[in-house]
């Protein structure tokens, strides 16, 4: 709501109805914007129709690679905590 706020809610009151989930707009008297038609409410599975499946599976190259990389990470991390931070 505050990224979209400012852009898409100055000049409107906003009414919000969280126990039908709906939002309602109106203009205040100094805005300059028109008011807003109403449109369908999308079903909940809209986002899934969307993106489609989200299961993807991954090579098993890419997998070691990439536990590889958090190994190799893991142990900088640690030997350079070590290096500069020993007691």
């Amino acid at each position: 709501m505050n990224i979209l706020g400012m852009p898409l809610f100055s000049g409107y009151y906003t009414i919000h109805d969280p126990i039908d989930g709906k939002v309602g707009f109106a203009p205040h008297s100094a805005s300059k914007k028109d008011s807003l038609r109403s449109g369908p409410i999308p079903s909940p599975t809209r986002f899934l129709e969307v993106g489609g499946p989200t299961k993807k599976e991954i090579s098993n190259s890419a997998f070691w690679i990439s536990w590889g990389l958090c190994a190799i990470l893991g142990y900088s991390i640690l030997s350079f905590w070590g290096e500069y931070y020993s007691v």
